[in-house]
């Protein structure tokens, strides 16, 4: 079963988690990861990535998984129809908010190669 049949088969199956477990500290570790996999080159459903990752920095901002939301929803809007200039907002909130994100070393270089696109 290659990877591609493993991420869809995982999507349903995370739903049921998040819905059977909404009080679990892991909570925002299934939202990331289904966000994740909803924006996988496989999937390509980036509306809905987008969705779960914007979900995941409202409802926990302190955790790990907002930076790296955030650093994926911006590119999300640039692999949808280049739309570029949506994701400049999401990677200037990772600059200014998460400082000790691993991430946040590059967001001035997307930034800039964001507005020039």
């Amino acid at each position: 079963m290659g990877s591609e049949t493993k991420t869809a088969q995982a999507i349903p199956l995370l739903h049921q988690w998040i819905d059977k477990f909404p009080n679990s500290p892991l909570r925002v570790k299934a939202m990331y990861l289904l966000g994740f996999f909803y924006g996988t080159q496989t999937i390509r459903k980036r509306e809905e990535a987008i969705k779960w990752m914007e979900r995941v920095v409202k409802e926990f901002p302190n955790s790990q998984e907002a930076p790296e939301s955030l650093w994926h929803i911006a590119f999300y809007y640039s692999w949808t129809n280049a739309q570029f200039a949506r994701g400049i907002p999401y990677m200037e909130q990772l600059q200014q908010k998460y400082p000790q994100s691993p991430r946040w070393k590059h967001t001035d270089k997307w930034i800039q190669i964001f507005k020039n696109s």
